[in-house]
């Protein structure tokens, strides 16, 4: 492939990785040698490998009508927007999104977000639907072995690119709930394939919870925070964590830096806390600015957590930093839409 006549493909490569994310569609358009190069894995390998990388924050964002959504990346280093291609007519006409049994998640090993839990509007079936940032296309994923709703999903750290789907319940909408499912499962998103989890521990509630990875292990947190729920995928095996927690409701969980964080009510106030696996203990890390209402969002964004909070009925958004414990409020740009907590799924992003 001669990218660039007289020039080692080498030289050409390293100078292109170092073009900023938000120009990569000018240096696809240049030429067909340059979009493969930008279409190539090998590409965004050596961006990491070279600390090239630009991180943002996707908003998975419903519009007016449930069938009506886009996706929208906020990059804060950059502090500039892109809107993704809406995903092909054909692929949407027959699905409708609502959040309760909804998931959204990056694949960083793959380079895909992948939205789970888009309902048929005619046949009781859920699917997936996966944007490939290399071909810049969308695609769909095979159907979900199940429907549920509010519950837990984690990407594990594996170059496999694996998705977990664990915890909620089948029907949100009788009365009582109906009880919490035990059933897990995983996404195989370069096989386009899932597979059946053993069965967790049926003495932890697992309603309304979330889930991270820590050390290779998916850590299922739910909302009361007393106990977790751990599942090595080595052993395929499940185990019950007692806490010392007497919160009343975890709102996000975020795992950085081998430690598990998350936000939470404790007496009616909330609290950044950060769990210690080895004494099993709580300890609080820093002070909320006393102008931070509710959390409705929270993703990791390098050594920061990237916080959406609700303020007077509107979003104010911050960063903390694990390091030095500072939050950082963010201006965001004036075109940057005004998103409710139930209208909206995060998740973040590395191109």
């Amino acid at each position: 492939m001669n990218i660039i006549p007289g020039l080692p493909k080498d030289l050409i490569v390293q100078c292109l990785i170092k073009v900023p994310y938000k120009f990569h569609n000018h240096l696809r358009a240049v030429c067909k040698s340059w979009n493969a190069v930008l279409s190539s894995p090998n590409f965004y390998k050596e961006r990491q490998r070279h600390n090239e990388c630009e991180e943002g924050i996707a908003y998975f964002h419903l519009t007016e009508r449930p069938s009506n959504w886009e996706v929208i990346i906020y990059y804060p280093h950059g502090n500039w927007l892109e809107r993704l291609p809406r995903a092909p007519e054909e692929f949407i006409s027959d699905w409708e999104v609502y959040l309760d049994e909804f998931n959204f998640v990056y694949v960083r090993s793959k380079h895909y977000l992948v939205a789970m839990g888009l309902s048929n509007k005619y046949e009781d079936r859920a699917t997936v639907l996966m944007f490939d940032f290399l071909s810049r296309k969308w695609r769909l994923g095979c159907d979900m072995p199940f429907r549920r709703y509010q519950s837990a999903c984690a990407v594990s750290p594996s170059p496999k690119g694996l998705v977990y789907i664990t915890g909620g319940v089948e029907n949100l909408f009788q009365n009582p709930i109906s009880p919490h499912l035990l059933e897990s499962y995983v996404f195989n998103v370069e096989e386009n394939k899932w597979d059946v989890l053993p069965r967790m521990n049926p003495d932890s509630p697992q309603y309304y919870c979330v889930a991270e990875f820590v050390d290779d292990r998916l850590y299922v947190v739910p909302d009361h925070g007393r106990s977790l729920q751990v599942y090595d995928p080595q052993t395929r095996l499940w185990k019950t964590i007692d806490t010392d927690n007497t919160g009343e409701h975890v709102v996000n969980c975020i795992s950085a830096f081998g430690r598990l964080y998350w936000f939470g009510l404790r007496r009616h106030t909330l609290v950044l806390e950060e769990f210690d696996f080895a004494k099993k203990l709580f300890a609080t890390v820093g002070q909320y600015p006393s102008q931070i209402g509710a959390v409705d969002r929270a993703v990791l964004f390098r050594d920061s957590i990237f916080v959406d909070v609700l303020n007077n009925r509107s979003s104010v958004y911050y960063l903390f930093n694990l390091l030095d414990k500072r939050w950082i409020q963010i201006e965001m740009p004036a075109e940057f839409p005004t998103f409710s907590f139930l209208s909206t799924k995060s998740a973040a992003v590395q191109i």
